[in-house]
Formats: C-alpha cells, structure tokens, sequence
C-alpha cells in the first residue's frame, strides 16, 4: 500500500488509545480500510445526526444503555456504516439526571459493549461510583461487557449477565504503525524536525525508537492502573487479583462468576431482584436494587430483539446501497441519511438522470437555435453551416449539431469533425445527406459528400 493511501477513517480513530476487546476493535478497523478513501471527503459534506441518547425509566428505574462503541464524542460518520457508538457524555449526563429525578430510585446500566476509547472512562466510571453512594446502580452485561464497558459496569453494585456473555478484557493498548522500511522502500526517507525526542512519534515514514515506545508504554501502564484500581475498588477484590485478571483475556459468564467478574447469571434480560443475586453470586454488595424496579422481561425482551433487528436492518441497507450504487457513493450516502432502500433509491436516481437527459436536451435545443457562423475548412475553404433562413439549415439535423461540437471541442476544422461524426453515426449522416439532396443544398458550388 503506498503511504499517501492512508485511510482517512481508520486513521482518525488511530488518535486514540483503547480500553477494547481487540478481536471487534481488528474487525472494526478493517471494515474502514476496505471503504475507499474519497467516501471520507463525501460524507464531510452530508449532515448525519448524532442518534439522541434517551434514558428509560420504568417501574422506578432508570435505565441506562452502554451499547456498541464507547468514546467521548464519537464521529456522527459511524453510524453510516451501522455501527452503534455510545458517548460517554451521554452517559454522564443521564447519571445526573437520574439522580435529579425524584421519581428515580434506581439506576440499571443495560451493558452490551466490547469497550472503547480511553478518553472519557475514567470521569464516566466515577459518575458511577459517586452515584451509586446514592442511588443504587446495578448492570446487566447482555452480550458483552469487555475493557472499556467493564470499566463501567465494574462500578456498580452488582452485575448481572446472559449465560453466553463475554465479561473482562480488562487491559488497555495503544496501536502505532512503523512505516520506515516502507518509504525506504520507495526511496523516500522522512525526516521530523523536532524540539525533542519524543516530538512527532507516528509520522508517516518515520522510524519509532526504542526510547519513543518505552515513553508510550508508560503512558499506557498509567491508565491500565488507574483501569485496575477501579476493578478492585468497585468489585472490592484485591489489587493482586486484579492483576492476574488483567490479562486482555475475556471470559465466558460462567467462568466470570467464578473469578468474581460479576454476580450472577440471568438467562434473557430478567433483570432479578439483586437481593437473590447475593446469594448466588461471589461478592456481597451493600446496595441493592429496591423490588419495585425489577424490569418486566415480556416487554424489554421485546424491544431488545426488535432494536437489535433493526440495527442489523440498517447496516444491511448501508450495504445494498453501496453495492447498488458502487460510482456514485455520495448519491448513495444520501440515500441512506434520507432512509431510502434500493428500489426508493433507484426510483430517485432515475428521476435525477431524467433530469439530467431534460437539461441536456435543452441545452442542445438553445444551440440548434444560435445563429451559426461560418468555419474555415480543413482545405481552406470556407464551409457555409446554414445561415438564417437558409435551406441548409433545415437539413443539418443533429449531424450538424455534433459535428459543430465536436469541432469545439477537439479544436478541428469542420470537415473533419464532419468525417468523425459520419464514421460515428452514419444515419444522422444519411439523414442529412438525404435532405441536402432533396433541396438540392450545394456546399461550395458543388453537391459534396463526405
């Protein structure tokens, strides 16, 4: 790949350090290196709407969702490409507002995520602990709760997960790419003017030192402590076991249960009455959610499914329109935003070319009606193109419309822009022969053909 086909999407999520399981932050990466890199530039000039994060409250219970991608403002563009994006902004705001609302007694954090960027978890995970000193907060893990989304959950009270979940990843990293021998390989060698030796680490074609990866190892450890420490505090499990868990690796419900990851397991979303959760689980927490707010599992049930498929509506939609419209991605893109499916999107893009074919036809209609002038020939002789009110006017047809613009616009003489179009179209040929012959229409004092 040479180095100036850097994928603007992966590399605007390059800028960040992840707290992400890393088998769906590698698949996530290379969904955006296939995309190529002009739908980058297109999707800047339409208007995506950041989906509006809505807090549910039922029986009681706020119930607050941690689906997909987690990250501190995440570019409205991913949800273009049917990836779900939670902002930790969000998050933190709808905290605070469950414990403005008197009519809250509860907090529910609805997990289904593989983690996320670094920035923003660490002040999202001590909203949570601050609100669990005075509200209950519990977490029900439905698929996955990896890295950066168990660094949340970890915080409340007790956590709950389907039999089939994927609970841990607890570990942080960051990804550099070392492109060095690549343009040395193509004979260009990059050199960083800098202050310091750390300065300008990840340029393009740059060599990353020894000294510049030891710096960013530290930086990394840091926030995999402060990650650590917040495991141990929120599940009150030793520093010491936290870090023979910190491994990366992630761990099925079951055996999650039994390292203390969560308290127990749930088959579906009912979320239980967490004083049952006590019993089966390894931790005691002193918090526990009221009866009263137990989630009805008919309904969430219900809703769950039908939003999960409606997200896997939406990115197959994305992908229908891709493929029918593989040379006009913006066309397609708009499309999407406007919620059209092919044969919508079809039907539009028929009416766009219908006006398309009207505008030209006028356009060649308003050039019929100029006043022609005269053009020298290839021999030097001057070719009369029908002046007004002349009968060679009225047998010039389209033949001598194109062949005027192909004369234009391959800086010919007439003749031979004459000779180009009779090769080309030989029936708008006869058709002007036919007409010249029949009004005995003389070109230079002599009947011609071409």
């Amino acid at each position: 790949m040479p180095m100036n086909n850097t994928n603007p999407f992966a590399a605007e999520l390059k800028k960040e350090i992840w707290a992400m399981e890393a088998r769906r932050l590698g698949a996530m990466f290379s969904q955006f290196y296939q995309v190529q890199p002009d739908a980058f530039a297109s999707l800047q000039t339409i208007k995506i709407e950041k989906p509006k994060a809505q807090m549910k409250i039922e029986n009681g219970a706020a119930i607050i969702n941690i689906h997909g991608i987690l990250m501190k403002s995440p570019p409205a563009w991913l949800s273009f490409f049917g990836i779900t994006a939670t902002d930790y902004n969000d998050i933190q705001q709808q905290i605070a507002e469950a414990l403005g609302n008197n009519n809250i007694n509860a907090i529910m954090l609805h997990t289904n995520s593989p983690g996320g960027a670094v920035a923003g978890a660490s002040e999202t995970a001590e909203a949570i602990a601050n609100a669990n000193k005075i509200k209950p907060v519990t977490a029900y893990i439905e698929d996955i709760g990896a890295s950066g989304a168990y660094y949340l959950a970890s915080q409340a009270s007790s956590i709950t997960a389907n039999p089939n979940a994927e609970i841990g990843s607890i570990g942080v990293y960051g990804v550099y790419e070392d492109l060095s021998k690549m343009a040395e390989m193509e004979g260009i060698k990059v050199i960083v003017i800098k202050s310091g030796e750390h300065k300008g680490m990840g340029v393009p074609g740059a060599e990353i030192t020894d000294n510049q990866i030891k710096a960013i190892q530290d930086v990394i450890d840091g926030m995999n402590d402060n990650f650590k420490n917040a495991v141990a505090a929120g599940r009150k499990i030793g520093k010491e076991k936290v870090n023979e868990l910190a491994t990366g690796q992630v761990w099925i419900a079951k055996d999650a249960l039994k390292l203390g990851l969560i308290d127990s397991i749930v088959n579906g979303i009912n979320f239980s009455n967490t004083s049952e959760n006590k019993t089966n689980g390894s931790n005691t927490k002193g918090n526990t959610m009221p009866e009263n707010t137990q989630t009805q599992i008919d309904e969430k049930a219900i809703a769950e499914k039908a939003s999960a498929k409606s997200t896997a509506d939406e990115r197959q939609r994305m992908k229908d329109l891709q493929a029918a419209f593989p040379v006009d991605p913006v066309f397609a893109m708009e499309q999407f935003t406007k919620g059209s499916d092919v044969t919508a999107a079809k039907a539009a893009y028929a009416d766009v070319l219908a006006t398309k074919n009207a505008e030209l036809t006028k356009e060649n209609t308003e050039l019929k009606a100029k006043k022609p002038v005269s053009t020298a020939g290839e021999e030097g002789k001057a070719v009369e193109t029908a002046g007004s009110g002349s009968a060679a006017a009225e047998g010039t047809g389209d033949f001598m419309v194109l062949a005027k613009e192909r004369a234009t616009e391959k800086k010919i003489g007439i003749t031979d822009a004459m000779k180009q179009i009779a090769a080309e179209n030989p029936e708008s040929h006869q058709a002007f022969l036919d007409k010249a012959s029949a009004k005995k229409v003389k070109v230079s004092g002599r009947a011609k053909r071409i």
